[in-house]
C-alpha cells in the first residue's frame, strides 16, 4: 500500500490537473458560444444566396438557351485535390484523429491515380504535421485560417482553388472536416467542393427552408441586368467563396465543441479519481493512527 505522503502528493497532482481541465473547459465553452454565434449569423445569408441561385437556375431550365457554368463542369478525374481541416492545438478528443483517418482512407481510394496526382491541402497544424510525410502537399501556410478566420483571406484562397479547377490543374476538389451538429456531436464530413453542385448546397438547408423551396412556382419572368451569363459569372464564384468560409466556421465550432466535451470528461474523471484517492488516504491515515494506538497500549501493558 502506498504511504500517506505518496497518496497526498498524488491528490495534489490530480487536483492541479483538475483545475487546468476545468479552466480549459470554461475557455472552450466561451469560444464555442462565440463560434456558434458566428455560424448562426452567417448561415442564413449563405442559405438565402443558395436559394436565389437555385431559383434562377430552375427558371433557366425552361429556356431553350443553355448557359455555360464552368464551375459545374464534370470531367474525368486524373488529378484530385483534398482540402483537410483540423485544429491547431490538441486536447479535443478524437477531433483530429478522425479527420486524419478519413484522409488516409480517401487517399487510399484515389491510389489508382498515383501519389503525384493526389494533392493534399492541409489547414491546421495537426493535419499539417501528418501531411508533411505525404509525397504531394501544397507548400503554403494556412494555419491562420483556423486561428483567426478572415473572409477576405479565405475568399482569396478559394479563388486560387477555383482557378486550379478551371485551368484543369485539378479535376476535382474535396473537403474533409468536422461538421458541427450539436454541442456534443460532430459529424466527420467528406464532400465535393468542385465541380460545384448547387442542388447539393440547397439540400443542406434546414427542413423548413426545403419545404418552402419545394413549394415555389418558377413562373416568374426575371428581368436581369446586365445579362444572365454575367449574373452567373458573378454569383457562382461568390457562392463558392462563401462555401469555403462556411466550412471553416463549421470546423472551428466543432473543434471548440469537442474540446469542451473532452475537458468536461477529463474534469469528471479527475473528480472520481480524487474521491477514490481521498478514501484511500483516509483509510491509510486511520490505519496509521490505529497502529500507533496499539503500540502505545502494548507499551503500557509491559
Amino acid at each position: 500500500m502506498a504511504s500517506l505522503k505518496e497518496v497526498k502528493t498524488r491528490i495534489q497532482s490530480v487536483n492541479s490537473t483538475r483545475q487546468i481541465t476545468s479552466a480549459m473547459k470554461m475557455v472552450s465553452s466561451a469560444k464555442l458560444h462565440k463560434a456558434q454565434r458566428a455560424v448562426n449569423e452567417f448561415f442564413p445569408y449563405q442559405h438565402k444566396l443558395n436559394e436565389i441561385l437555385n431559383n434562377f437556375l430552375e427558371y433557366e431550365k425552361r429556356d431553350e438557351s443553355k448557359l455555360f457554368i464552368p464551375f459545374s463542369t464534370e470531367r474525368e478525374v486524373k488529378k484530385v485535390a483534398i482540402v483537410v481541416v483540423s485544429s491547431n492545438t490538441s486536447l479535443c478528443g478524437a477531433f483530429n484523429s478522425g479527420v486524419i483517418k478519413l484522409l488516409e482512407s480517401t487517399i487510399e481510394e484515389y491510389s489508382y491515380l498515383g501519389k503525384e496526382n493526389i494533392l493534399v491541402i492541409p489547414i491546421g497544424k495537426k493535419v499539417s504535421e501528418y501531411a508533411c510525410r505525404l509525397p504531394n502537399v501544397l507548400d503554403k501556410e494556412l494555419d491562420e485560417f483556423v486561428h483567426k478566420p478572415n473572409y477576405e483571406d479565405i475568399a482569396q484562397f478559394a479563388d486560387q482553388l477555383s482557378q486550379m479547377f478551371l485551368t484543369g490543374e485539378v479535376d476535382k476538389i474535396e473537403f474533409i472536416y468536422q461538421h458541427f451538429k450539436t454541442t456534443t456531436t460532430q459529424l466527420l464530413t467528406r464532400e465535393i467542393y468542385l465541380p460545384f453542385n448547387i442542388s447539393h448546397e440547397v439540400s443542406r438547408l434546414n427542413e423548413d427552408d426545403r419545404r418552402h423551396h419545394e413549394q415555389i412556382e418558377y413562373e416568374v419572368n426575371y428581368v436581369i441586368e446586365p445579362g444572365r451569363q454575367e449574373l452567373l459569372d458573378m454569383l457562382i464564384p461568390k457562392v463558392i467563396r462563401l462555401k469555403f468560409y462556411t466550412v471553416m466556421l463549421d470546423s472551428i465550432a466543432s473543434e471548440h465543441s469537442a474540446r469542451t466535451v473532452a475537458m468536461q470528461i477529463a474534469t469528471d474523471n479527475a473528480d472520481e479519481l480524487l474521491q477514490s484517492l481521498k478514501i484511500q488516504y483516509n483509510k491509510s491515515r486511520q490505519q496509521a493512527i490505529t497502529n500507533e494506538l496499539l503500540d502505545i497500549v502494548g507499551g503500557s501493558m509491559q
